[in-house]
């Protein structure tokens, strides 16, 4: 899907010197695996100690 957007010069590049990764796209794309991930312990940490995911 094609999709154009405004990013934040300045966190793009922080995150390209921090992961080595050498396109704006692939910056993009870790951004998002790793808020998948994120949330996603964080609703298993939630639903282990019995809270609603939230």
């Amino acid at each position: 899907m094609r999709t154009n957007l405004i990013l934040d010069e300045d966190l793009i590049e922080q995150a390209r010197r921090l992961t080595g990764i050498k396109t704006k796209k692939e910056v993009v794309h870790e951004a998002l695996r790793t808020l998948i991930r994120l949330r996603q312990q964080r609703a298993a940490r939630q639903t282990a100690l019995g809270r609603r995911p939230g």
